[in-house]
């Protein structure tokens, strides 16, 4: 299947993958990007001169701390996980192949969680605008997902992602 999140940018990134393959786009609200409430749309500048307490709590507890009328990382985690499992789900023991279009915060915590079990490498995980990462489900569960390359932005002549060594 080819998955992707709602937003329209996602839409149209999947839209030349879903024509290739003859495969219709599959909208998933949990694949959205985190939600960062108040402070959408705001530099980081402007978030810290509006609210400066807040900024101290993101930097006390950046996985815990929701931004006012938003998610934390732990809440996007928390939809954006599952989410992904039951897409590895319908593709494992099928010899299938599924392709998730989101975006980075989705990501991160998928690849965080995949590569150590947490989300303790969510801040630290590049993610660049178009890369692909490629996970193969090994096993029908969340502990069956591995991570067979990231962040992968260049590719061979015949359109093939590079894979990861590292």
């Amino acid at each position: 299947g080819v998955y992707a999140s709602p937003l329209l940018r996602t839409v149209q990134t999947a839209t030349p993958i879903s024509q290739a393959t003859g495969v219709a786009i599959e909208l998933e609200p949990d694949l959205a990007e985190g939600s960062f409430g108040a402070w959408e749309g705001m530099t980081f500048d402007e978030i810290e001169h509006r609210y400066p307490l807040e900024v101290k709590r993101w930097f006390a507890d950046p996985l815990g701390y929701a931004p006012p009328g938003g998610e934390s990382v732990r809440q996007l985690a928390a939809r954006v996980i599952p989410c992904i499992e039951r897409i590895a789900g319908k593709s494992y023991g099928e010899e299938g192949t599924a392709v998730v279009v989101t975006h980075g915060g989705p990501i991160r915590a998928v690849l965080s969680s995949c590569l150590c079990g947490n989300l303790e490498m969510f801040g630290s995980i590049p993610v660049d605008p178009g890369s692909i990462s490629t996970l193969r489900c090994v096993g029908p569960a969340a502990a069956g997902i591995e991570v067979e390359s990231m962040n992968v932005t260049s590719f061979s002549e015949r359109g093939r992602a590079a894979r990861f060594r590292g």
